[in-house]
């Protein structure tokens, strides 16, 4: 519980830190801009590192809610549209959300693998493993890309209790 204290407070921190530099700039006379990625990289990473589950879409919800009913995580969703994505994406960057569920689709796609690369994952877990074992397939490929680029450990789940570690 501690350790989601001391999150929210660093979370608190660097928002206003990220206030403050606004309100110098606007002092200054300078225009800013809402939305403008030079005020996000002013702030530091959470030093936590979140994990991503990588589940069928058809089950994105069922994970959701067993998150919300058994755990103290705190959860995001990377599904919907580009805005809601862009959030969670956030969320998990900056320290809000410990985990990140996203569907399989989504893994799968170019655009979005972009902003998944992005995060620094201490675990990825693979729901339904055996759809990655196609080497060439865009989930093997973006797989491989990712543990080149921050090395998380890998568990893939798939049948009746069989994990795989890569």
């Amino acid at each position: 519980m501690q350790d989601i204290r001391d999150r929210n407070r660093l979370v608190s921190e660097h928002i206003s830190k990220l206030q403050k530099l606004k309100y110098q700039a606007l002092c200054n006379g300078e225009i800013v801009e809402e939305n403008i990625e030079e005020w996000k990289e002013t702030l530091s990473i959470s030093p936590w590192h979140p994990v991503m589950i990588v589940v069928p879409p058809t089950i994105l919800e069922v994970w959701n809610r067993a998150f919300q009913d058994f755990s103290h995580f705190s959860v995001s969703m990377y599904s919907g549209k580009s805005p809601k994505r862009t959030d969670a994406i956030k969320s998990v960057f900056y320290g809000n959300a410990d985990i990140l569920l996203v569907p399989k689709s989504a893994f799968q796609s170019e655009s979005n693998y972009r902003d998944l690369e992005k995060v620094k994952w201490k675990l990825v877990i693979i729901d339904e493993f055996h759809n990655f074992k196609n080497y060439k397939a865009k989930l093997s490929i973006h797989l491989r890309q990712l543990k080149e680029l921050h090395q998380p450990l890998v568990i893939g789940m798939t049948g009746k209790h069989r994990l795989v570690l890569l």
